[in-house]
């Protein structure tokens, strides 16, 4: 059937413009459509970039708080030395600090032989020491109260790296997350680093604060992004620090 008003040169017209303006609109609605979500898209990402600021000026925050607290007890403990040094006294300090500081997992420090007081023999398997006496006290609160053991695998490459780094670099450091057994359970934590240097430059000791991932996987778990965005916190080695996903922490 054909319809009346396509007959003749007239009809063909009102065909061709009318399938021009139709061709028109769709481009049209093409173009809007894609410059609108380009620019949802736009929107979405700048919300997204001013979110992870804010998270990524928050965690700093955080994490430099607690480098301020290992910087100020590794200061302390030198200070000691210079005067009397006492592992009492030093104890107290580390357990203070701790306390002080409800969001730190522990509070430690290991040093080199003899190299606190000089007196290792004295404090062989000793509350907070190990067989070699050396003075490498552990203030945590991996059970809920604050209990002191001696650190373990501090001479061990890869275990130890939370000793061994800084101690190698002569630098702070913030170790990259790992595992460590403390409390009788192991913890998935990083840990924040002072080396503590003599006269001549060497590294004696190293004072350092703890601080467990699934506190912080906590934290940004319950942070949302828009409808379905996340926040996670990466270290610089490429590692998982935090995500809501904790069975990613580490990996």
């Amino acid at each position: 059937m054909k319809i009346p008003f396509l007959r003749g040169l007239t009809g063909r017209m009102l065909l061709l413009i009318g399938s021009a303006v139709l061709a028109g609109l769709t481009l049209m609605t093409v173009v809007v459509t894609h410059r609108v979500t380009q620019a949802a898209r736009a929107d979405a990402l700048a919300l997204a970039r001013q979110r992870a600021e804010a998270l990524g000026g928050a965690a700093r925050a955080r994490l430099d708080g607690a480098m301020t607290t290992a910087r100020t007890l590794a200061h302390a403990c030198k200070a000691l030395l210079e005067k009397a040094p006492q592992r009492g006294t030093a104890d107290a300090m580390l357990r203070q600090a701790l306390t002080d500081n409800p969001e730190l997992m522990g509070v430690w420090s290991v040093w080199e032989p003899n190299a606190f007081d000089g007196r290792d023999a004295e404090f062989v398997n000793k509350p907070g020491h190990d067989a070699t006496g050396r003075y490498v006290p552990n203030w945590n609160r991996a059970t809920g109260a604050i209990a002191l053991e001696a650190n373990r695998d501090y001479a061990v490459a890869g275990a130890g790296d939370y000793y061994l780094l800084p101690k190698s670099t002569k630098r702070e450091c913030v170790i990259e997350p790992y595992v460590y057994k403390v409390g009788g359970r192991e913890v998935l934590m990083t840990s924040l680093v002072v080396p503590v240097h003599d006269a001549a430059g060497a590294v004696i000791g190293v004072v350092g604060v703890d601080i467990a991932l699934a506190a912080l996987g906590g934290e940004l778990g319950s942070i949302k992004v828009g409808d379905r965005g996340y926040a996670a916190l990466i270290s610089n080695g490429g590692l998982y620090v935090a995500h809501p996903r904790m069975e990613r922490a580490g990996k």
